[in-house]
């Protein structure tokens, strides 16, 4: 099926596969990891046996994937390959019984090694018939999806055929689809465990409503056409359509924290597990531009096929006078309201979202240097990384001034505070300029917790770089209310630099103003203030001959220098040579 009982990325599957199946070209080696996958999922003791390296269980994540991918490359790979998943591509045919309702027919059997265990007489086959019309009127009177593509009689008649067959454990099913002649759109048909008892999250009931209200979506989206790289929408959609459907279950919520804990990874990001945790996107798009918006973008992909899926979404809000990267934005900003944070604003039920937002850093002392997100955390395309200052150690300072250098690529950011009550006191956006936010907040003494929320678009750069500064102060005509500034940097540099013994800091004002011009050391240690004074407007110079405050010559290493006025900041790092 479209999704797993266990949250395992088969990132890790398809790469000790690929380490004992090396093949001689990139696709062949591709189409073999994609069987290895499949078969990881029926044919686990083998399997294992085969690897040895396999420890976690057997997963079904990401199996209409695969599938599918196998059925759309049948052309090119050895049927030899295919000798235990063949009849997993094709329709079961040796189901004796049917059941029909109003727009499905039911496949199953009572004896023998597909039969419904569980229930001798029709009362499980007669449930599911009508999970699968509650379904259907959801998709198709209540949301408005086109209903799927006639298979022409290929189960028999003209009706949407689901097959119930013994899958094992933990497998709940899947749909694959079918060609039709002179149709870019595909027909299909779904395949179902018989026996949901041997599952390890869900009773059995649960676990059949939410796998039909799955499944039976994908077979919606066949309709539109299969191409394997927008398996990351078609699993985010399906994924919250069963929220939808059975919002009771709500299943959904278990696979929230493999995007709420990383949210740094790209929006369409397809791995067997991420795009399940991100199926707030299309929660986000119905509340914020309504069914048909999705419906939309699927028609637009449908149209070309060239484009991609986000393609799509690029062409469907330029049309609409939005753009994708402003609703990444926003829709990274919905996703910091959740839970006891929900504000009534955003998410329609987001109190009850249960997994938050982990900030990638929490500064919780001042002043901060050359903060960077770890190596592997760094932002992708399409994605956001949370930054949160905490006010914690009930200084006076009431001024917090932050500053963020970034490549090109980081594109928006937005910042959120809450006063110590809780409430929201500032939610705004913020100017980026040569990828880089320059931020002097007052009131940071009413302020319990800001976050800084940085997104990027699309670029040839795989990940983003950060460098977070943050320092704090108290000026003594500093608003009573909390307010924010967004401006340009003040220009500061120093020459020689390297240096030794001394470097001259030139610096400038455009305004009379209180300037503070201080060094500190790599641990954020005030070294030794230069300047503390009304300063005229216009560049100035100052020596710095290597001293601390205490007259004390300091060590070779860095060095930061921090430029401060009532409403801006700069600073730059130095290095000071033995």
């Amino acid at each position: 099926m479209g999704w797993g009982k266990y949250p395992i990325s088969l990132g890790i599957v398809i790469f000790m596969t690929a380490l004992i199946c090396p093949f001689s070209s990139a696709e062949s080696s591709y189409t073999s990891r994609l069987i290895n996958q499949a078969e990881e999922v029926f044919f686990s003791e083998d399997v294992d046996s085969q690897r040895g390296e396999i420890e976690q269980p057997s997963t079904s994540n990401n199996l209409t994937f695969a599938l599918n991918q196998i059925k759309s490359k049948l052309e090119s790979i050895e049927p030899t390959s295919l000798d235990r998943l063949s009849d997993l591509l094709e329709r079961p045919v040796e189901l004796e019984k049917t059941f029909a309702t109003d727009h499905f027919r039911l496949h199953y059997d009572l004896s023998g090694e597909n039969a419904i265990t569980h229930n001798e007489d029709l009362t499980f086959i007669s449930d599911a018939g009508e999970i699968c019309e509650a379904c259907w009127s959801i998709y198709h009177t209540d949301q408005l999806w086109p209903e799927p593509l006639c298979d022409n009689g290929a189960g028999s008649d003209s009706l949407i055929d689901v097959y119930f067959i013994n899958l094992g454990p933990n497998i709940f099913g899947y749909a694959m689809h079918e060609d039709i002649p002179g149709e870019s759109g595909k027909t299909g048909f779904i395949v179902l465990n018989s026996d949901y008892r041997d599952n390890i999250h869900l009773a059995a009931g649960e676990a059949l409503r939410t796998t039909i209200a799955h499944e039976y979506h994908h077979l919606i989206q066949f309709g539109f056409g299969y191409r394997p790289e927008a398996n990351w929408f078609m699993e985010q959609l399906a994924m919250m359509e069963e929220s939808v459907v059975f919002p009771e279950i709500n299943d959904a919520q278990r696979y929230l924290p493999i995007y709420t804990h990383h949210p740094y990874r790209s929006l369409n990001l397809s791995n067997g597990s991420f795009e399940y945790g991100t199926w707030l996107w299309p929660l986000y798009l119905i509340e914020n531009f309504g069914w048909p918006f999705i419906i939309s973008v699927w028609e637009r992909w449908a149209e070309n096929d060239t484009l991609t899926m986000i393609d799509a979404f690029e062409e469907t809000f330029d049309s609409s006078g939005s753009t994708l990267s402003d609703s990444i934005l926003e829709w990274s900003v919905w996703n910091a309201f959740l839970g006891h944070r929900d504000d009534g604003a955003h998410y329609s039920q987001g109190s009850e979202i249960t997994s938050l937002i982990q900030p990638e850093m929490t500064v919780t002392s001042y002043p901060s240097f050359d903060r960077h997100p770890g190596i592997t955390r760094q932002i992708q395309d399409l994605a956001a990384s949370y930054i949160e200052f905490t006010n914690q150690d009930n200084s006076a300072d009431n001024t917090l001034t932050v500053s963020v250098s970034a490549g090109d690529n980081l594109e928006n950011g937005h910042f959120i505070a809450w006063d110590h009550s809780g409430t929201l006191v500032e939610n705004s956006d913020l100017d980026i300029k040569r990828g880089s936010i320059s931020l002097t907040v007052y009131g940071w003494d009413k302020i319990e917790t800001l976050w800084l929320v940085l997104t990027t678009g699309r670029s040839s750069t795989t990940t983003t770089d950060y460098r977070v500064e943050a320092t704090t102060s108290y000026i003594s005509d500093a608003s009573v209310d909390i307010e924010h500034y967004n401006q340009n940097p003040l220009k500061l540099n120093n020459v020689p630099n390297p240096f030794q013994p001394y470097t001259k800091i030139f610096f400038s004002v455009e305004t009379e103003t209180h300037a503070s011009l201080r060094i500190f050391d790599v641990e954020g240690r005030m070294i030794h203030q230069l300047v503390d004074a009304i300063t005229t407007p216009g560049e100035h110079a100052v020596l710095w001959d290597g001293n601390d405050a205490n007259g004390q010559q300091v060590s070779a290493g860095i060095f930061f220098c921090l430029l401060q006025t009532p409403d801006n900041q700069s600073r730059i790092r130095m290095i000071r040579m033995q």
